[in-house]
C-alpha cells in the first residue's frame, strides 16, 4: 500500500530545459502540489552542489522530482535516502565486478569514478517545509571530463544502457519503495540502507571543508546523518565539505 505521503508521480518530459530542478521549483512556487517529476534529455544550465556546473549530456539522466515537506525528511536523511534509491535503480544494470558504492553526501562512483549525484532545493517556512525538491543526474550513454576527479558512465563500464524514459521510470519506482520505507520505519533505516551500500568503516577520507584539508577514517553516520571521521584518534562529525577516497 502507498503510504498517503509517497505521491503518485506525474512524469512530464522535455527535450530541452535551462535546469530540471528550475522547473520543478517554479512549479512549487505557482502552487503544485508535490509528485511532479521533470525529464530533460538536456539541459543547457544544470547545477551541482555549491553553484557547481552539472554537465548535461544528451543521452544522460536529468531528473527532478518534487516534494513536500515532513519531518522523516530532516536531518540530511532526504539526501541519503535519494542516494540509496539511485543506487538500487542502477545495481542491477551494473556487471557484478564493478564496485558501486555512495559517497558522502550525494555521489555514487563505480569503482571509484563519479557516476551520478543529487542536488536538493528547498523553500518556503522551515517547519514544515513547503516544498523539497530532488534532482538527480546519471550518467548513461556519455561522461564529461573533468579536472578534479574521475567521471565514467554506463556505457563505459560495459553494463546495460536504459533509455532515458526506463532510467527515469527505475529511480522513480526506487524513490516510492524508500520514501515509504523512511516514513514507516523511520530514519535510522535510511541511515543503516546508506552505510551498506558506502565504504567499509576505516575507509581513508580527506575532507576539503572551508578551514582546509582534513585527513581521517571514516566511522559511518551519526543518528543525524552526518558523516563521522576519525582524526587522530578522535571522531567528530562532518555535514559540511567535499569529500573524497584516498587510495
Amino acid at each position: 500500500m502507498r503510504h498517503t505521503l509517497v505521491p503518485a508521480w506525474r512524469l512530464e518530459t522535455h527535450a530541452v530545459l535551462a535546469s530540471t530542478n528550475d522547473r520543478a521549483i517554479a512549479a512549487a512556487e505557482a502552487g503544485e502540489p508535490p509528485g511532479l517529476a521533470v525529464l530533460a534529455h538536456r539541459q543547457t544550465s544544470g547545477r551541482g552542489r555549491r553553484g557547481r556546473t552539472w554537465h548535461s549530456l544528451e543521452g544522460n539522466l536529468h531528473l527532478s522530482v518534487l516534494l513536500g515537506g515532513d519531518r522523516a525528511f530532516e536531518g540530511g536523511t532526504l539526501a541519503l535516502l535519494a542516494g540509496v534509491a539511485m543506487h538500487d535503480a542502477v545495481r542491477d544494470l551494473v556487471p557484478p565486478a564493478v564496485s558501486l558504492r555512495l559517497k558522502y553526501p550525494n555521489d555514487l562512483l563505480a569503482d571509484g569514478a563519479k557516476l551520478g549525484g543529487v542536488l536538493i532545493e528547498q523553500g518556503g517556512p522551515p517547519r514544515p517545509r513547503a516544498w523539497l525538491v530532488v534532482g538527480f543526474g546519471l550518467n548513461l550513454a556519455t561522461h564529461p571530463e573533468h579536472a578534479g576527479y574521475r567521471t565514467v558512465s554506463l556505457a563505459a563500464l560495459g553494463a546495460r544502457t536504459p533509455t532515458v524514459q526506463r532510467m527515469a521510470e527505475a529511480v522513480l519506482a526506487a524513490l516510492t519503495r524508500w520514501l515509504g520505507v523512511a516514513l514507516t520505519d523511520g530514519p535510522a533505516t535510511v541511515r543503516t540502507a546508506w552505510m551498506a551500500r558506502s565504504f567499509a568503516p576505516g575507509a581513508e577520507l580527506s575532507v576539503a571543508t572551508d578551514r582546509g584539508v582534513v585527513f581521517g577514517f571514516y566511522r559511518g553516520l551519526d543518528a543525524s546523518g552526518a558523516l563521522l571521521l576519525d582524526v587522530e584518534g578522535r571522531v567528530r562529525p562532518v555535514v559540511h565539505g567535499d569529500v573524497m577516497v584516498r587510495g
